[in-house]
């Protein structure tokens, strides 16, 4: 029984996420290249943004916020599109002249 407790423990560390390089939306496809709702999911899943849902792709389709490709009855979305709605969503701040928005 004392060996149990004479033995150090090693305690695990919470991983941090790995860090990415800022996006260039210039260097993002502008070809429709993510099919469906999953695949926009998956986009931003890819650049670490997880709150984005199913529905919420929908319904920015349906009312016109997010452009979209009809390519054989389905909808295809492009990396560039995908990043310029993710960007609308962002309220206050400062935009790029420093002016408050």
């Amino acid at each position: 029984m004392s060996q149990q407790y004479g033995q150090s423990r090693a305690m695990a560390t919470p991983q941090r996420p790995a860090r990415r390089a800022p996006i260039n939306r210039e260097e993002l496809s502008n070809l429709p290249t993510r099919k469906g709702r999953a695949g926009a999911v998956q986009f931003f899943h890819e650049v670490g943004v997880h709150g984005i849902t199913d529905t919420r792709i929908r319904n920015a389709t349906e009312k016109g916020e997010l452009r979209r490709f009809k390519i054989a009855g389905q909808n295809w979305y492009s990396d560039r599109d995908l990043w310029d709605f993710l960007q609308s969503l962002a309220i206050g701040g400062r935009n790029d002249r420093g002016s408050v928005a």
